[in-house]
């Protein structure tokens, strides 16, 4: 398997800055001894996505790309709650423990989300929670009625959610060929 250079710079680039990041930032500011006042931290961590233009075989890289900003926004929060954690202002503490758990069970739900979908036998998937809605994105050229209903269904069940707050999209395997031919 050839492995494609581009997509080296696109893991490999951004893994080194943020190594270089962590390191600064523990260098530069390391950890304070003295109390500092509670820290306010939003009640739900999302991720946002965007729509891009797919050429050869880039849906699947897609996924790739989804999974690698995923995992590094989730690292990058995981960091700043850290500090918090082992703050000794007990408000504080309290609030990064909850916003952890809160962290933890969205990553788990979507982890449960991608591997039921997975073990149904479809090929790729993400899933995006937040506390209003799932979203389910999907890599196939055609979504049929019945694979909507299992999605839906699925996603439903590990959330909790009803079938209208599970939004499912698709991301095409291949994109179509135009035919030049009159």
């Amino acid at each position: 398997m050839k492995i494609n250079t581009s997509l080296i710079w696109i893991i490999g680039v951004p893994a080194i800055a943020v190594c270089c990041i962590v390191w600064l930032s523990q260098a530069c500011f390391g950890k304070q001894d003295e109390e500092g006042i509670p820290v306010n931290i939003s009640d739900s961590v999302c991720f946002s996505a965007e729509i891009i233009e797919l050429t050869e075989n880039e849906g699947e890289n897609y996924f790739v790309n989804y999974r690698i900003k995923r995992e590094q926004t989730r690292q990058e929060i995981l960091n700043m709650l850290e500090p918090l954690l082992a703050s000794d202002i007990t408000e504080t503490r309290s609030q990064a423990q909850q916003r952890w758990l809160a962290l933890s069970d969205k990553i788990s739900r979507e982890d449960e989300i991608e591997n039921a979908l997975k073990m149904k036998g479809f090929k790729d998937i993400v899933s995006e929670v937040n506390t209003q809605k799932a979203t389910v994105t999907v890599l196939t050229n055609e979504l049929k009625v019945q694979d909507m209903f299992i999605i839906q269904n699925t996603a439903s069940e590990i959330t909790g959610f009803s079938v209208d707050q599970i939004e499912v999209v698709v991301v095409k395997e291949t994109p179509e060929k135009f035919d030049d031919r009159v």
